[in-house]
């Protein structure tokens, strides 16, 4: 019988610097820039200045660790102390709000399962838990709900592109502890119908989660520009919590994340305490453990230098942008935007056409996109710079979407390649 064996053993010497950063270069040649103009995928980008100011922050801090952020870097509880002030302002919170910095949106809304959970256990006497989450909920609710021994009930419809709100109130039963929406989601751009299913939390008791990983950072400086921005944070009754990625369009570096909960009496649910460890009492409100204090660093300088005119600024080009390629998109016979989009992204599907084949086309074109579906669709996620290429874009969309009627251009028909993630 033979076993497989590693053929790569550890180095027995070390390599020159020069050897090492050549062998990488190397490597990455075939890797994407995630600033590229053709990138319209999730590379979330502010500009140079930007994302100078970020990386600039975040080496100053790349060896802090945030759990020492009382003792041997106090200048790290002061960014995150900032931060969250700056962000129970823009999401309009109570002044007895509470807030969490986390390692990115997974683990504000494993957070945020886990306080409604035994919540739930200790005031109802919940023991078999469920929640409720639309058809488009991002999925890492069934992951962490898996996790955490939590039933997921999803909705199999979204009408309009949005919340199945009636659905979710049919779904409702004794053993349920949270409805979620979305603003937007991941495979949407539409916003769900926060109000209607804070609504329903408030007559059934529930709590009510705000995913705003994607939106958090756009969407209030898109409704202060005069855009149809549904209500969707804590001037909502009946939102319990919300979680906002800084990662994502608030332009900090990777990973992090907030989780905002309406009062801070909610915290007690929230942490984990033990006191048999034999180095002291141990207590923490978050999953993770030792974190790199970069990802908080470069969040808070970014909303330094950038502002909130800063913000209007970067928001209102990825609104030029969406506007352009969704104008352009509609005028393309065959092609439908999903709803109407309201944040930095969209989707739009194909009648009596292989949307796939079209994706093919653009990735061939050198064009890098995600793909969703129910229904199968082409979704683009915009940074401030992508109107400049709108017209590009556009025109070798028409010359795909030619090809593809004519026949010259067909899917490769295997689902599981589609995409650039």
């Amino acid at each position: 019988m033979t076993t497989n064996q590693n053929t790569l053993c550890f180095p027995e010497t070390g390599k020159r610097r020069v050897e090492i950063l050549d062998e990488m270069d190397a490597a990455r040649a075939g890797d994407w820039d995630w600033f590229s103009l053709n990138n319209l995928t999730a590379s979330y980008y502010g500009g140079p200045e930007v994302a100078e100011v970020a990386k600039e922050a975040f080496v100053k801090h790349i060896g802090d660790n945030v759990v020492h952020q009382t003792g041997l870097h106090p200048s790290v509880r002061k960014y995150e102390t900032d931060v969250i002030a700056m962000v129970k302002d823009l999401f309009n919170a109570p002044e007895n709000a509470a807030a969490t910095i986390t390692t990115g949106g997974s683990e504000s809304i494993v957070l945020a399962l886990k306080t409604a959970r035994d919540r739930a256990r200790d005031q109802k006497g919940i023991i078999s838990p469920n929640i409720i989450v639309p058809q488009s909920a991002y999925a890492v609710f069934n992951k962490l709900s898996h996790f955490l021994g939590i039933g997921v009930i999803q909705m199999q419809e979204s009408p309009d592109y949005r919340a199945d709100v009636a659905g979710m109130e049919a779904a409702i039963n004794e053993n349920n502890i949270m409805l979620v929406g979305s603003c937007p989601p991941f495979p949407l751009g539409v916003v769900d119908p926060i109000a209607e299913i804070a609504g329903l939390a408030q007559k059934h008791d529930l709590w009510m989660h705000v995913d705003a990983c994607i939106g958090g950072f756009m969407l209030p400086f898109a409704r202060e520009l005069g855009e149809d921005v549904p209500d969707f944070d804590f001037q909502v009754p009946g939102v319990t919590s919300m979680s906002a990625d800084f990662h994502k369009y608030g332009y900090g570096y990777r990973g992090c994340s907030i989780l905002v909960l309406r009062d801070e009496a909610l915290v007690k649910w929230q942490g984990f305490a033990a006191n048999n460890w034999n180095a002291g009492d141990y207590y923490s409100k978050n999953t993770a453990g030792s974190r790199n204090s970069g990802p908080i660093a470069s969040t808070w300088a970014v909303f330094n230098f950038l502002g909130r005119d800063g913000f209007h600024r970067v928001t209102a080009d990825i609104i030029k942008g969406r506007k352009a390629f969704c104008k352009g998109i509609e005028a393309i016979e065959g092609l439908e935007i999903l709803g109407t989009p309201q944040g930095p992204h969209f989707a739009f599907k194909a009648e009596d056409l292989n949307i796939l084949a079209v994706a093919d086309g653009l990735m061939a074109k050198g064009w890098a996109i995600n793909i969703g579906s129910k229904p199968d669709a082409i979704l683009l996620m915009l940074s401030c710079h992508h109107y400049q290429i709108a017209d590009t874009f556009l025109a070798d969309l028409r010359e795909v979407v030619d090809a593809v009627k004519q026949g010259s251009l067909k899917a490769r028909g295997d689902e599981e390649v589609y995409g650039i993630y």
